[in-house]
């Protein structure tokens, strides 16, 4: 079950009925060969040395899989060796923060949800996480050719510890868990 508003995923033996999922990404770069970005602070630079960086902050709408600030750019052709990026909590003055979504102001991530059957009951997660994401792995850019790429954020993972059991947003315990199931679900 899976539509813009609602998902519904198994894990480990428990459904989960996930209704918001919002993720707050601050940047994201794509490093090309001899680049010498080596900004690890997640700040804004003005010396792009070969990376192509999209400024954010972004909320990412997993759900309905959209952020209506991400666009298009041009990019040199060569061949790209990673893709890095951060998390970082929303500020207030962030254009981001609109008043819709005031309620992530400090937050990274918030998911909002259900655990079906027996012993379940609605839940909400809120979490500041502050992480940079690295993706190894190589691709190629042609001059005059059209190029598309996409980070996924595996929210079926979000919910899912190192041995596969189902972490309950509910039981306090897992939070640490939580964070990192979501800083290592990101793929490119």
């Amino acid at each position: 079950f899976d539509n813009a508003s609602r998902v519904l995923t198994l894990v480990d033996q428990s459904d989960v009925v996930l209704t918001r999922a919002l993720l707050v990404v601050r940047d994201v770069r794509f490093i090309i060969d001899g680049s010498a970005d080596t900004d690890t602070t997640g700040e804004d630079d003005d010396d792009d040395m070969g990376a192509i960086i999209f400024r954010g902050p972004f909320v990412i709408d997993l759900l309905s899989r959209s952020e209506s600030r991400l666009d298009t750019k041009m990019i040199l052709p060569g061949t790209y060796h990673h893709v890095q990026g951060h998390l970082r909590a929303l500020h207030e003055g962030d254009a981001a923060a609109t008043p819709d979504l005031s309620f992530l102001i400090g937050a990274t991530v918030y998911i909002e949800g259900e655990v079906l059957g027996e012993g379940g009951g609605p839940f909400t997660y809120e979490e500041r996480i502050d992480n940079e994401f690295q993706i190894r792995g190589a691709f190629t850019v042609e001059a005059e050719t059209a190029a598309t790429s996409f980070i996924a954020f595996d929210l079926g993972r979000w919910l899912q510890g190192q041995d596969g059991r189902f972490l309950d947003p509910r039981v306090e315990e897992n939070h640490q868990w939580l964070e990192w199931a979501i800083r290592h679900s990101i793929k490119f």
